[in-house]
């Protein structure tokens, strides 16, 4: 029996600071109209005529520190991590192997924006999720969202929650057997990771309290492995495994114009935001499909001397199976059209020599 209790610190880069440097560079972009047609926005003695520019673009041109200041005592992200595991031997050789791993997560850093009140600087409104066969029950729900309804000046910082929180479990069971000239090797892998966000995401953006808690079920890994040696230093080992999908993330983008107010109750996007685009279906209800992967290696050794040279055929993907990765997760008509798949079967052919 063997178990384990570590702390671990995140890494801390430069980049942390770096965004404090005052000395960044900021941009405008502003329309002109030449109204004295002289073809400057600038006057005949050099100054700028204000009179012909149009509104900034960049509310935050000219503010010293350019990103998120940091929190006063901004302690380093955390995490620990527990484990034990039992390992018995059932036959000679045969051994059966069972673990559970946990690891907690603490400190954990994010953005906010206190120049921005949840209760005030947004107002709710509804709209409509549209309808595809792909969606679970075909769509048609209805979502609150929230628009900000006044235009500030970003004030963010970079802080941290001792609320929110981050655990992964998982269980793993395995066999290792060493038979005469080879060994077989399986197992299986069962976890998940679940999150809340709720309380201190939501402290500047009401809209990330959509799905800020999250609980998936456990997914299963599953994999094996043999290596045999055949008469004249033949080699041949292959592997397997049956890895479960990611999580399939559906969004759709919506804009808020005054044709749509009334339907909707809310109000033209107007306060630096010309959209919103949430994730409409639960993360943790719609998976890809199960990855599999199959591949095989063949090796020979020649000897002569002190002199060895071994080589070897390695085939990827042996069934050549075509499972789908990724889709389109954007709702409309691409809607779950096929983004990529397993790479097709690949051979590939190499040596090692050793002197």
């Amino acid at each position: 029996m063997k178990t384990s209790v570590g702390k671990f610190l995140a890494q801390q880069a430069l980049g942390l600071t770096a965004n404090l440097n005052p000395m960044a560079s900021q941009s405008d972009t502003r329309t002109w109209t030449d109204r004295d047609g002289n073809g400057s926005a600038l006057d005949a003695a050099g100054n700028v005529q204000f009179n012909e520019l149009g509104p900034s673009t960049n509310l935050n041109l000219a503010i010293p520190g350019g990103g998120a200041k940091i929190a006063p005592g901004l302690p380093r992200a955390t995490n620990w991590e527990e484990s034990v595991s039992v390992q018995h031997e059932l036959f000679p050789r045969v051994s059966v192997t069972g673990g559970y791993y946990r690891r907690q997560f603490y400190n954990i850093q994010y953005t906010q924006n206190l120049a921005l009140d949840p209760q005030k600087s947004f107002t709710p409104f509804t709209v409509t999720v549209p309808t595809n066969p792909n969606l679970p029950n075909g769509g048609g729900q209805t979502i609150t969202l929230y628009n900000q309804n006044q235009t500030v000046v970003n004030n963010n910082i970079t802080t941290w929650s001792t609320n929110n929180t981050r655990v992964y479990n998982g269980f793993e069971v395995s066999v290792n057997a060493r038979i005469p000239r080879g060994f077989i090797f399986g197992g299986v892998t069962t976890e998940r990771t679940a999150t809340n966000n709720c309380t201190d995401l939501a402290s500047s953006n009401p809209n990330n309290l959509r799905f800020c808690d999250q609980t998936p079920p456990f997914r299963t890994l599953y994999k094996g492995s043999a290596a045999y040696s055949l008469p004249y230093e033949i080699q041949v080992s292959g592997s397997f495994q049956l890895r479960p999908g990611i999580s399939i993330g559906s969004d759709y983008t919506y804009t808020c114009s005054a044709a749509q107010a009334t339907a909707t109750g809310c109000t033209a996007l107007t306060a630096g935001v010309a959209s919103l685009t949430p994730t409409v279906v639960d993360p943790t209800a719609q998976y890809y499909s199960y990855v599999k992967t199959n591949d095989v290696r063949v090796s020979r050794n020649f000897r002569h001397g002190r002199l060895r040279f071994q080589p070897f055929m390695e085939v990827f993907n042996v069934l050549n199976l075509s499972t789908i990765l990724t889709v389109n997760e954007t709702v409309g008509p691409n809607y779950f059209q096929p983004n990529a798949v397993v790479a097709a079967r690949r051979f590939q052919f190499g040596g090692q020599i050793e002197w």
